[in-house]
């Protein structure tokens, strides 16, 4: 069953994005990539393994190379070990490999960086198998069994004794179990049937529930008796995982968050009034003395109502009554901001006091799962198929394909890996938002204007000129788009831009999504 679940696995894993490894509690791993979250449960009684679109927190998962992607998943021949082998950019530290060892009641999980050394251990074993960070990973021993590869090698390990076959098997040939030893060798099987039957059995694929000592285990779709079948071996080991608890510690952790939380936006509100009214002074100030400011300077030493002298830095490119303008526009935002502070500071103190009333529930053994996300929702990484591109997808009417980056990270990574150098590039103007890139193969030609005006509607409707009545839009090639050294997400410099002049309209917005109405 190892074996056909690393099968399994790299097919729907292999070479996916990898943005998280997390060790939860002392039972459960979490790989989580842009196809799904793996959940490995090493509970030994009641194990499991789970590839769902559930979010999980990453933040304190182990570190991972840059662009990490799941380069492998094997199983070593009969050894009950799944190994994922970690691709990317490697540093120091960075993880290579995770085991998943399933030996008996030993389940257990080693994240392993360079040198074979381990980087973290779900359980420390004792006894002459130590497991424990910075050790060097040693795998367990092998059984020294071997997959058989012709009917005279099988013939030859079993040997002429019908009666040996079992005993054999089980000691000399990889894949076999007590579990399949029976179906196997039974009915009067000859050896030639019985290797028929492991040919089968090592190339089976998709699971199935079988009753055994009045209880459902998962295995593989080859023998007669199973009460239910299914696609995948997944499928079957996931039906009959226990549900996910959250634990005491987890709580603790989203409280501790919280409490963080609500340290910064009590700062924050103390600040907001006090910076207003600095600028406001400083607005005020800049406006009496403009008339002796020239255009140019970044400073200026003013002197106060009080006397006091204070110096007041200026955007050259701009004059003393622009800055000044500027300056009280500043401090009506920030008093903007201090006016939703309170409710925020209420509404996140409501939290705290429910997750400590969940804390104390949990504590006496309540299973408070299905409240937490609703009552303290965390920061989480998305998954499943809308997680796998840095770009929303949208379809013009005139059929062009449309990508609008999801944010200043992923604006870059769609301008730079996900566009092609005739693609038409667009951005609002001089503020911030998403990068639009519509697909166009034509060299010496444009794309229809029609088109063009769609997408640059949506480059609007993705900025913080949303509510504007009017929208200037910038359009280039993708080609004359690059980015500066250093410089931050998102930022790009463009060359040979043209202007568009557009109206928002988020009725087109939802016309032209993919998986949206198409009216």
């Amino acid at each position: 069953m190892v074996r056909a679940l690393a099968r399994e696995l790299e097919t729907k894993l292999g070479g996916a994005r990898l943005r998280g490894l997390v060790f939860d509690s002392d039972t459960r791993v979490h790989l989580v990539t842009a196809h799904g979250t793996l959940t490995i449960d090493l509970h030994p009684e009641s194990g499991a393994f789970q590839l769902t679109n559930e979010p999980v927190e990453t933040e304190h998962g182990l570190p991972l190379p840059g662009q990490a992607r799941i380069h492998r998943v094997s199983a070593p021949t009969d050894e009950r070990l799944l190994e994922f082998e970690i691709s990317g950019r490697h540093a120091g530290g960075s993880i290579r490999r995770l085991n998943i060892e399933l030996i008996t009641n030993q389940w257990n999980a080693v994240a392993i960086r360079e040198h074979d050394r381990i980087a973290r251990v779900l359980r420390v074993r004792s006894g002459t198998r130590r497991l424990e960070p910075r050790a060097v990973y040693e795998p367990p021993a092998s059984t020294g069994r071997a997959t058989v590869q012709s009917l005279d090698e099988w013939q030859q390990k079993l040997g002429k004794m019908p009666r040996e076959w079992p005993e054999r098997a089980l000691r000399e040939i990889a894949w076999t179990s007590p579990l399949n030893v029976e179906w196997l060798f039974g009915g009067d099987a000859t050896i030639e049937e019985a290797y028929a039957r492991y040919r089968t059995l090592i190339a089976a694929s998709g699971g199935a529930h079988y009753e055994i000592a009045g209880a459902l285990v998962p295995y593989l779709p080859v023998m007669p008796g199973a009460v239910r079948t299914f696609d995948t071996l997944l499928a079957a080991i996931s039906a009959l995982a226990a549900p996910s608890r959250v634990t005491v510690e987890q709580l603790r952790s989203i409280l501790d968050r919280e409490e963080k939380k609500l340290r910064r936006l009590r700062a924050q509100a103390d600040d907001a009034a006090r910076e207003a009214e600095t600028l406001r002074d400083r607005a005020a100030l800049l406006l009496a003395y403009s008339g002796t400011i020239r255009r140019g300077a970044d400073k200026a030493v003013l002197v106060g109502a009080d006397g006091e002298s204070v110096e007041v830095a200026l955007d050259p490119s701009m004059s003393a009554v622009e800055n000044a303008n500027r300056m009280f526009a500043d401090a009506r935002k920030r008093e903007r901001a201090s006016e939703r502070l309170p409710e925020l500071i209420a509404r996140t103190q409501d939290r705290i006091a429910e997750l400590e009333a969940l804390i104390a529930r949990a504590e006496a053994g309540e299973d408070v799962s299905g409240e937490v996300d609703t009552l303290a929702p965390v920061r989480k990484v998305r998954v499943g198929p809308e997680a796998k591109l840095p770009y929303r997808r949208y379809r013009t009417s005139g059929g062009l394909e449309l990508r609008v980056g999801r944010n200043a990270r992923a604006n870059d990574e769609l301008s730079f890996r996900h566009s092609s150098p005739t693609d038409i590039w667009l951005h609002a103007r001089d503020v911030g938002g998403a990068h639009v890139v519509l697909r166009w193969a034509g060299r010496d030609s444009l794309p229809p204007r029609s088109d063009l005006i769609e997408a640059a509607i949506l480059a609007a409707l993705h900025s913080r000129n949303r509510t504007s009545s009017t929208v200037a839009v910038d359009w280039t090639r993708r080609k004359y788009v690059r980015k500066p050294r250093k410089a931050a997400p998102g930022s790009v410099m463009i060359e040979r831009a043209q202007t568009l002049f557009v109206e928002p309209d988020p009725a087109l917005e939802k016309k032209l999504r993919v998986d949206g109405p198409q009216d």
